[in-house]
């Protein structure tokens, strides 16, 4: 980088988000494992742009799912996916998605339940690396759909739609980028018989964390039009500190040895009343501290790690008046 560019980026006002550039780190990994929330189909598409604010507080949040990535090897279609590295099973749907990771690209080999499946020979192209606001990229896949009774041609669209501030209701996280993410989808079945669905996506993305988190979708299929969205409740990789609101919230050590002590820090802005819970990746609620009067400032907490296995849990701070909350990785070993 040049010395002017540096100059530039140094004499930005202090209110502009950072460009966030996305790399192929992103890519979740076999062992990955997310606990997803559905989000109510009644929200807006987000606005394209530099520096914009995604206010999503306060969406209505429904039913808890956990999707795991797993080693395709060891799924019960892996046959017909010999490029795919990494599949992402969703447990609620019995659905397992064949990817493969590279350098370059997240690509999308196809799908299988035991009701159906979409096996592409030439993959979909889901998200090019690097990519960052302003970029736009396509591709065209092909292969069968309901084990070979039909084809599927499927066209793809990229675009680095707009980079800024997310607000959830459980977190506020900066420097995201939204990829909004197009798929026109022919399946054709013969004699005359063929099928024509789309499907617009907006995801958001950030370089401290991998996989999506937050995503709002619509599907269009004839005489029918769905919206859904995902938000994911377990953060990963935001540095083990979570800020939201008033609340500022970190544990350390972290990792910490199974049966060890661990400290949760949380910085108020003002004396609050908090609930803390210690969430595992399938969202089960594990322990439970209650009601606290914390003062303004640092606060230390010491809790045992006895009753809890080795894994990843997720610490919750929640102000008694809802009006913030704070979530942060913890990790047992």
């Amino acid at each position: 980088m040049n010395k002017f560019y540096k100059l530039v980026i140094a004499l930005l006002p202090i209110g502009l988000m950072a460009q966030p550039t996305i790399d192929d780190s992103w890519q979740p990994a076999v062992g990955d494992s997310y606990n997803m929330t559905m989000v109510d189909g009644t929200f807006n598409f987000p606005t394209a742009g530099a520096n914009q604010t995604w206010d999503y507080s306060n969406i209505s949040l429904g039913t808890n799912s956990t999707v795991e990535f797993v080693d395709p090897a060891t799924t019960p279609y892996a046959a017909d996916f010999p490029n795919s590295n990494v599949a992402l099973y969703d447990m609620a749907a019995g659905a397992y998605i064949y990817y493969e990771t590279t350098t370059t690209e997240f690509l999308d080999w196809g799908l299988s339940t035991s009701q159906s499946n979409v096996i592409y020979s030439d993959p979909l192209t889901y998200i090019t690396f690097p990519i960052t606001y302003g970029d736009n990229s396509s591709d065209n896949a092909s292969g069968t759909i309901a084990s070979g009774m039909g084809t599927r041609s499927t066209t793809g669209t990229i675009e680095g739609y707009g980079y800024g501030q997310l607000i959830l209701p459980n977190i506020t996280l900066n420097d995201i980028l939204c990829v909004k993410f197009v798929q026109d989808i022919t399946d054709d079945y013969g004699g005359g018989n063929t099928s024509n669905s789309s499907t617009e996506s907006y995801i958001f993305i950030s370089s401290n964390e991998s996989y999506i988190i937050f995503s709002l979708n619509e599907v269009t299929q004839p005489g029918q039009t769905v919206k859904y969205g995902m938000s994911k409740a377990n953060y990963v990789g935001l540095n083990d500190e979570a800020n939201a609101g008033d609340i500022k919230t970190s544990v350390f050590p972290n990792p910490v040895n199974r049966g060890d002590d661990f400290n949760i820090s949380i910085e108020l802005k003002e004396t609050k009343s908090i609930d803390i819970q210690i969430i595992d990746v399938a969202g089960k609620t594990v322990n439970t501290i209650g009601s606290q009067s914390l003062s303004a400032g640092t606060n230390n907490i010491a809790i045992e790690s006895n009753g809890l296995e080795s894994g990843i849990y997720f610490v919750n701070i929640n102000t008694n008046n809802g009006e913030h909350s704070s979530t942060v990785k913890m990790i047992v070993q």
